[in-house]
């Protein structure tokens, strides 16, 4: 089968600037350019040379379909051509610099080769039968990857995920359409619920593997050893035991017990309509007071906690990168939904107070986004991108989070102060946001 140097043009050109591209790499490598530098250019390469055969494989097939009924043995010619483009992308990772981090590298490797699969399949160059010689399993023979419609998910990986966190990870539930909290991941005090964000995000990412390890009440502490002393006597295994050397991706999202701030905001809920001498005098809940409470000559001790508490998020992300050298790390933060005022009877608490809990929530997230940077980890703005009205005050029906616990959105009775169901998805939607970001040629 000939192309037509016509239509061919734009690819040539297109691989003359990824060979220049290639020569410039060379020279970074010969030159001594950190690692990050050249991963990037060479990724930039892998990336022009990818769609230039991508290219030449689709103009082909349009050729065969202007000539009339397409040659059997043309589209297989084509389906084959695809198949050993994708598998280059693997084949490619031998020749990674030593010191890389080839784990992470071969991860994101494994996510574009399923990720040009879904791009062809969509562009109707690669049968739907096809898919599931596009991708080996552990012993190198060919496996389905589970191909889906686009539309559907986000990208079809076969990823192994591990979700790590607390209470406003596993978005802590007493009941909900599902009955009692799932138990499939951890006991049944975890309260976790069948929809919180690792399993939406599990779910869009189509992983091949998946452990859930969050439970409410989690610290830091409880991801190196069992978390004893749940509401019903139950025990949740140390959260770093659900990590394997190939794990592929983390989920972190952790810090709020160990710097105490959600008792605090508990301690802000006031039963009175107004502040009174007991709410002045920081007695907590049910009078309110939280900002008397923790603020005592001067000296707060939420913030002070919260500064303590970084150190123990970055050991606790290097660690997980010992445990899983290859794993992509993304630290959660919390979503916006701690209004800067009070509201009667929804959110009972003075302005002063919430004002205050408010602004711990702050610290706390710009202590996470230090921690990240500082333990090797992607810090993942989900308080960015909380949309406005959807906060403790908002209506019933649009709230992400609730302060007594039943809820409106999937009808549902949640742990007092908690993401409802529609925060989860709003985590999930920030999480997928980040991922297409920062990386577009596979997170599409």
């Amino acid at each position: 089968m000939e192309l037509d140097p016509q239509d061919i043009r734009a690819i040539i050109l297109r691989m003359k600037r990824a060979h220049g591209h290639l020569a410039s790499v060379i020279r970074m490598m010969e030159e001594g350019s950190d690692c990050e530098s050249v991963l990037t250019q060479l990724a930039a390469v892998n990336k022009a040379l990818a769609r230039s055969g991508f290219a030449i494989v689709a103009t082909g097939l349009q050729d065969c379909m202007a000539d009339g009924q397409p040659d059997e043995a043309d589209l297989k010619k084509m389906e084959k051509l695809f198949l050993s483009l994708a598998w280059g992308h693997l084949l490619r990772s031998r020749d990674l610099p030593v010191g890389c981090g080839v784990g992470h590298v071969m991860t994101r490797l494994r996510l574009l080769l399923a990720s040009t699969a879904t791009a062809a399949l969509a562009a109707g160059l690669l049968p739907v039968g096809a898919a599931s010689s596009a991708a080996p399993d552990a012993s190198g023979k060919p496996d389905d990857v589970g191909l889906v419609a686009p539309n559907e998910r986000l990208v079809p990986v076969g990823l192994e995920y591990v979700a790590l966190g607390d209470s406003w990870t596993a978005n802590v539930v007493l009941v909900n359409r599902q009955g009692v909290p799932d138990t499939t991941y951890a006991p049944i005090d975890c309260a976790q619920s069948y929809t919180n964000y690792p399993k939406l995000l599990a779910e869009a990412l189509s992983v091949g593997e998946f452990r859930d390890a969050s439970c409410g009440s989690a610290t830091t502490d409880d991801f190196y050893e069992p978390q004893t002393g749940l509401p019903l006597g139950g025990t949740n295994p140390a959260q770093f035991d659900r990590l394997t050397p190939t794990t592929d991706l983390v989920t972190v999202g952790i810090g709020g017990n160990d710097a105490g701030i959600s008792s605090a905001g508990l301690d802000c809920l006031n039963i009175a309509p107004a502040e009174t001498p007991l709410s002045d005098s920081g007695q907590g809940l049910p009078f309110g007071g939280c900002k008397a409470k923790y603020v005592v000559d001067g000296e707060d001790s939420i913030a002070r906690r919260i500064k303590e508490s970084e150190i123990k998020l970055v050991r606790a992300f290097r660690a997980i990168h010992r445990i899983a050298p290859g794993a992509r790390i993304l630290a959660i933060d919390y979503i916006n939904v701690i209004p800067r005022r009070g509201c009667y009877p929804t959110v009972p608490a003075s302005d002063e107070d919430m004002r205050w809990i408010s602004t711990k929530f702050r610290q706390l997230n710009r202590m996470i986004k230090r921690a990240a940077e500082r333990g090797g980890a992607e810090y993942v703005n989900t308080f960015r991108r909380t949309p406005q009205g959807v906060d403790l005050c908002g209506d019933p029906n649009v709230r992400w989070a609730e302060v007594y616990g039943p809820t409106a959105n999937d009808a549902a009775v949640g742990v007092p102060a908690h993401p409802n169901s529609a925060g989860a998805r709003g985590q999930t939607a920030a999480i997928l946001d980040h991922l297409r970001d920062t990386d577009p040629d596979i997170f599409r």
